[in-house]
């Protein structure tokens, strides 16, 4: 942490951009990261563009971190442009390019389940008056009541 005369808490400015900070030291980590992502870049398609990025970058290994499997065939397929471009930006190939997968959550599902328009409510409402079964007339009803207001 940055040193701090008086009481309280130190200034967050400090904490984020002192020299001993772990802050400071993922900043500059991401940095590199990103400049990585940045140069190898250079040697790849622009459909490419923004589907992937730097994870780690070593002697040992470059990591790729892609969007969806879809990607990887078409980085696998650059592998040795991207040891080279790498090995430019280390002073020494990596031994092995590793490609990981990070698809994005999925979206969950509306509570309540789907959403009836006006008219479609309307019409059930109509069908359960006429409806000798009860059990029947009663789903339908439960049906009508999902009805979205701001639909039609």
């Amino acid at each position: 942490m940055t040193e701090h005369k008086g009481n309280g808490p130190n200034p967050l400015s400090g904490v984020i951009h002192g020299d001993n900070s772990a802050l400071a030291s993922i900043q500059q980590r991401t940095r590199r990261l990103n400049a990585a992502t940045e140069q190898l870049g250079r040697c790849l398609p622009a459909r490419l563009q923004g589907q992937w990025q730097v994870a780690a970058l070593s002697s040992d290994a470059l990591v790729l971190s892609v969007t969806g499997s879809v990607w990887a065939t078409p980085l696998r397929a650059h592998q040795q442009a991207l040891l080279e471009q790498a090995g430019e930006w280390l002073g020494t190939a990596p031994a092995k390019l590793k490609i990981q997968i990070h698809t994005p959550p999925a979206e969950r599902p509306r509570r309540g389940g789907p959403r009836l328009s006006k008219t479609s409510a309307q019409g059930l409402r109509e069908a359960v008056k006429g409806m000798q079964d009860p059990k029947l007339a009663q789903a339908l009803a439960r049906l009508a009541a999902r009805r979205d207001d701001q639909a039609d």
